[in-house]
């Protein structure tokens, strides 16, 4: 275990690999600036190992699934992390995926891991159009604090 900015991190007991599901917003003060044009329930490109065992005072959920915490904020809406990536396209990790593909053999059966990534392939056909809504709005967000200050 590892202890950040006063929280914990530990490994993961359920590691998302390619992509993290059924994430739903949390927090709707700091979420209706973020999630704004974002379903109420949406799946995001991830690959992590490890997960927040314990959130910082300074912070609060965003935004999770049943997995693991998928997004934070500081409590004076300077700092907002996610554990998905919005910036990247589930194309992108497939193909990480597939130039460390030794890495999965004791995780994935071969079938397993050729199914993952054809249905990577499949998400970013069907949800290129939504996936970095966050992204986006995160970005717009810090232009006007920008302009404001």
């Amino acid at each position: 275990m590892r202890r950040v900015c006063g929280g914990e991190v530990a490994p993961a007991r359920t590691p998302e690999i390619g992509i993290a599901t059924g994430i739903s917003v949390r927090s709707l003060d700091f979420a209706g600036m973020l999630y704004r044009g974002k379903p109420p329930r949406f799946d995001a490109p991830a690959h992590h190992f490890d997960e927040t065992v314990r959130l910082p005072r300074e912070f609060e959920i965003v935004a999770e699934n049943a997995t693991t915490l998928q997004a934070v904020v500081s409590k004076d809406r300077r700092i907002t992390c996610t554990q998905y990536h919005p910036e990247l396209s589930y194309d992108y990790i497939g193909k990480l995926m597939q130039h460390l593909a030794p890495n999965y053999t004791s995780i994935f059966t071969q079938d397993d891991f050729l199914n993952l990534l054809a249905g990577l392939k499949k998400k970013e056909k069907e949800e290129k159009s939504f996936r970095r809504i966050e992204f986006r709005n995160w970005l717009e967000f810090v232009r006007k604090e920008t302009e404001d200050s």
